[in-house]
């Protein structure tokens, strides 16, 4: 099995790539041209389950922003989020993770949302999917990785709640920069990893498990 290390370096090396992907599909025809690159979110989502499948027992399943609905108190109708990661042991719902390429505009609000229905899923018990019924782990929980704290850092402290993990420092260059050399950036990367957040995430990955 690849070390945890080297799979984090695949996922920000197949992300650059992706990246330069997406930069050379906006010259669609002679004739038409795309004003900005199609989004690589959905990209980074499966990436990051990727990962997690390669360090995880194939007892572990994951659903990719997949429709997941639970009934709570206040409301006759069942409510229905997209995680963009729901892992899933033993029947169980065991964690939520969202993946961000970077902050973007996420604040307070969003984090604090997100872990508004962790605490609803516990207290519902039960969430299903087109076909299928998971109980709910009553130590469910949540975090989100960032590929990039390169811009909008400010407002690192405003996720907090989300448990933020940043795969690469503010001191690299942003991935999705075009400018960049893919085999310089990467062995960067893997001069100067990002330790503590690296470190972090793989005990994330085993805490969900215990």
């Amino acid at each position: 099995m690849d070390s945890f290390e080297s799979s984090v370096i695949q996922v920000i090396e197949n992300m650059v790539y992706t990246f330069k992907r997406k930069a050379k599909a906006k010259e669609i025809s002679e004739r038409i041209k795309r004003g900005r690159k199609a989004a690589s979110a959905s990209e980074f989502e499966e990436e990051l389950a990727k990962l997690f499948e390669k360090h995880t027992p194939e007892t572990v399943s994951f659903l990719v922003d997949y429709p997941l609905s639970f009934n709570t108190p206040l409301c006759t109708r069942a409510k229905t989020i997209y995680p963009d990661i729901a892992v899933i042991q033993a029947g169980m719902l065991v964690a939520i993770v969202e993946a961000k390429i970077d902050l973007g505009y996420l604040g307070a609000n969003w984090a604090n949302g997100k872990v508004r229905t962790i605490t609803q899923l516990k207290a519902a018990g039960t969430i299903r999917n087109r076909s299928n019924e998971y109980s709910v782990s009553q130590k469910l929980d949540f975090a989100t990785v960032i590929l990039t704290a390169r811009n909008h850092s400010e407002n690192r402290s405003l996720i907090e709640p989300a448990n933020p993990f940043f795969l690469l420092a503010e001191c690299f260059a942003h991935p999705n920069d075009g400018r960049i050399s893919t085999k310089d950036y990467i062995e960067e990367i893997r001069t100067h990893p990002v330790k503590t957040d690296w470190e972090r995430l793989k005990s994330f990955v085993s805490k969900i498990l215990d």
